[in-house]
């Protein structure tokens, strides 16, 4: 096999390992990179760059559902020493913490790509 052949079995092979683990959604943006950088070291680095940003982003929506959880169960222990009702906080806490569990699922998702991307860093 020459060096041009061998380079595109093997750009071709990676860039099907990407689409398995990638989402449909993204998929065609990641194709439309590996056109256009093909897979490279660099390539690997900067996906990693981006999705720990993502990661670091996400951290941070956690961080401040969380602060609003603490200052609504605040609403709720004065609510509840006046006698009045706490449903409507109760539900608004209810909601954020589903907020919460969405973005730890995406959190899931995103380090499941990261392992998948350091690997292939490790590969390259």
């Amino acid at each position: 096999m020459n060096d041009d052949s061998l380079k595109n079995t093997l750009r071709t092979e990676w860039s099907l390992l990407v689409e398995s683990f990638i989402d449909d959604s993204e998929l065609e943006i990641t194709k439309k990179n590996l056109k256009l950088k093909g897979m490279s070291l660099e390539f690997v680095v900067e996906q990693i760059k981006d999705l720990s940003g993502q990661k670091k982003s996400i951290f941070q929506r956690i961080e401040k559902l969380k602060h609003e959880i603490e200052q609504q169960q605040a609403v709720i222990e004065n609510l509840v020493l006046v006698g009045s009702d706490t449903s409507e906080v109760n539900a608004h806490i209810d909601q954020l913490q589903a907020q919460g569990q969405q973005l730890s699922e995406e959190i899931m998702r995103i380090d499941e790509k990261l392992k998948k991307m350091r690997s292939l860093e490790g590969q390259l």
